[in-house]
């Protein structure tokens, strides 16, 4: 958690980084890392999403999952996984937060050049009736350089 606008006791930060990254890590599991590749199922990916954002986002898969490179790849080695927290808590709940997002993972391919992955930029989350915290917009960028060539961090 990098920021707080208005007021959030130190106890309820910790279970709030738990809950936000939990929804967080189960895309990016769901949409990158997880799954047996060579794969073509990513109907989970968007589990942790907002109907409306699942909607959209299913629209965007070719940019918010693998699906482009999962037939291609025999598995995926994550190398950073990390989300900075800005959290709108009015009167002391956190009714929102924006997450700056960057996973890096390399797709390791039998037949061709292994592919280094670098997904970059926001989802913001909302905290819903249940108490779980949903995706419900996302401005994110993708990159793909050969692996040992230009690779980010």
């Amino acid at each position: 958690m990098t920021r707080v606008a208005g007021t959030l006791k130190k106890a309820r930060r910790g279970s709030l980084e738990r809950k936000v990254g939990r929804a967080i890590s189960s895309y990016f599991d769901a949409a990158y890392l997880g799954g047996e590749y060579p794969r073509a199922d990513f109907t989970k990916a968007f589990a942790t999403f907002s109907e409306g954002a699942a909607r959209q986002a299913r629209g965007d898969r070719s940019l918010l999952t693998n699906a482009d490179l999962a037939k291609s790849i025999a598995a995926v080695t994550p190398i950073r996984k990390d989300a900075r927290l800005s959290v709108l808590a009015p009167k002391n709940v956190a009714a929102g937060v924006t997450a700056r997002i960057r996973l890096v993972f390399v797709a390791d391919s039998e037949e061709a050049q292994d592919t280094r992955v670098t997904i970059s930029g926001r989802l913001l989350l909302t905290r819903m009736k249940s108490g779980r915290w949903h995706i419900f917009g996302y401005d994110v960028a993708r990159s793909a350089v050969p692996a040992g060539k230009g690779a980010s961090r």
